[in-house]
């Protein structure tokens, strides 16, 4: 049943998600995150929207990741290797759906076990794939709190915003958090932060500030700072023009997915 109802979350994802975006302002949101216990900056990123699509470069990455919902896609590209690929949002999705049956196995093999460590670790990973929160919002703040035993996030919230805008906003968040959870399966499932991002399309919001805390032994926070900048700089635009003619240029080697990864992340690299 378990596995049922996730694959059916991954489902109406697609439905909901897959289809042609509507058009928005451009704007660019340049985010940090930080480990709050060492206070060390672990990623910095700039993501420039424009005309319905979303370029993300991440600072020391050397690669850009289109996120084109027209076509249902991904683009990523390096322009240090001369090598492109695209995944699909279909793709994204039946990589996850076979992720969740794995994980689904481990679980029973877990809970299989008896012993109350393997139980509270299946209990954990049951909560990634099925998440419930309370929640609770502080109108004066502006802050959605989301809270469980095992994470929790605290929101810091833009309201009263263009829809549309909004809409665009976190359509690109979900489909980025499944492409990220592909490229990392060790990090935190999606589906805490995409029921997180369903609270904030409810309340019409867009995130400021996201705070993500466990409360194990090895006591995790995590936060994300985002600065929207409402018009495209001089910069921005440099950028997309560099970028789409990079694509277009006729020795840009188009190679899959899966030998994209291999060639910008070789085995044993961190």
């Amino acid at each position: 049943m378990a596995l049922k109802i996730a694959c059916l979350v991954c489902i109406n994802l697609l439905l909901i998600f897959g289809g042609s975006s509507v058009r928005a302002q451009d704007f660019t949101v340049i985010t940090e995150t930080e480990h709050v216990n060492s206070g060390k900056i672990v990623g910095r990123s700039r993501t420039i929207f424009h005309a319905g699509e979303a370029y993300d470069q991440v600072t020391g990455l050397g690669e850009i990741t289109i996120y084109q919902p027209g076509r249902q896609q991904f683009t990523i590209f390096s322009a240090a290797r001369n090598l492109a690929t695209t995944i699909s949002f279909n793709d994204i999705v039946a990589n996850q759906r076979e992720f969740d049956r794995q994980i689904l196995s481990h679980v029973e093999q877990l809970e299989r076990r008896g012993s109350r460590e393997t139980l509270q670790k299946a209990a954990e990973l049951k909560f990634q794939l099925l998440p419930e929160f309370q929640e609770s919002f502080d109108a004066k703040k502006n802050e959605l709190s989301m809270t469980s035993e095992y994470y929790s996030y605290v929101v810091k919230t833009e309201p009263n915003l263009q829809p549309q805008i909004v809409r665009s906003y976190l359509r690109y968040a979900d489909w980025t958090k499944q492409y990220n959870a592909l490229l990392d399966p060790a990090s935190i499932f999606p589906a805490p932060r995409l029921l997180v991002n369903q609270v904030l399309r409810k309340r019409g919001a867009m995130p400021l500030t996201v705070s993500l805390k466990h409360p194990g032994k090895n006591s995790l926070h995590l936060q994300s700072r985002h600065q929207i900048r409402w018009k495209l700089t001089d910069q921005d635009r440099a950028a997309i023009v560099f970028w789409q003619r990079f694509l277009a240029k006729p020795d840009l080697k188009w190679v899959t997915f899966q030998e994209f990864q291999a060639a910008v992340r070789p085995a044993g690299d961190e």
